[in-house]
């Protein structure tokens, strides 16, 4: 079930260039909490190191080292946090993450592209994702003016970087065993089946419908992990 879930996440990243964690993260937190982050950010590095082999050009080379570093504060922060939650309480923030990535996208929150905003989405992604493997919507949200292959090549850059930080702060914080890479070297064929089905999709998809969808599930599966928690 759970590879399953992270196929349906990939093949969303792979097509419209992020998306894979806000479909994968919630829906894992309620098969096991465990999944999340440690495993699945596994997982998520296989598929953001295969989209770095497709996507290589288009980046932006120049506000993407501002973004870079807003990740190791942010990174830090979510850090010292893991230590101190229970899994239950690292489910219920995972989930209200999403909501509120969710309502940021559906409020059609408009960003500039500028150093300042690059480094705090920089620092706000570096603790989602280390917190709850969703790193996506506050980067995505200042390059949403970005064309496609320039938005995928950007973020696939960004996105490889994040997951390694990531990885690295959730050993010393007790997250990231041999138990959480086996459980997330399990869901990597996921990851690589969900990639090689959107390379063959890519283009047939409405963006606004795909982004509606993704939207629509982020949000539901959110709220049954919130309920569950209570």
């Amino acid at each position: 079930m759970a590879t399953l879930i992270v196929g349906a996440g990939a093949t969303v990243q792979g097509t419209i260039g992020f998306g894979q964690a806000l479909v994968a993260a919630p829906l894992l937190l309620l098969v096991d909490p465990r999944l999340v982050p440690g495993p699945f950010t596994v997982a998520a590095a296989a598929l953001n190191l295969l989209m770095l082999s497709r996507d290589r050009g288009h980046a932006d080379h120049v506000g993407l080292p501002w973004a870079i570093a807003g990740l190791f504060p942010g990174t830090l922060i979510a850090a010292v946090a893991l230590a101190v939650l229970s899994d239950g309480a690292l489910a219920a923030t995972g989930a209200v993450i999403v909501l509120v990535a969710v309502a940021l996208s559906v409020g059609g929150l408009s960003v500039a592209t500028s150093r300042g905003s690059l480094a705090v989405a920089g620092v706000v992604s570096g603790f989602m994702s280390t917190t709850a493997g969703i790193g996506g919507p506050p980067i995505a949200l200042v390059y949403q003016r970005a064309g496609g292959p320039a938005l995928r090549a950007t973020l696939a850059r960004f996105f490889v970087v994040s997951a390694t930080i990531s990885l690295l702060a959730l050993i010393p914080a007790g997250r990231l065993g041999a138990a959480e890479l086996a459980a997330g070297t399990s869901m990597v064929p996921g990851a690589i089946g969900g990639f090689l089905l959107a390379g063959a999709l890519q283009g047939r998809f409405d963006p606004h419908h795909t982004r509606t969808a993704v939207l629509v599930i982020s949000a539901t599966s959110a709220l049954l992990v919130l309920l569950r928690s209570a």
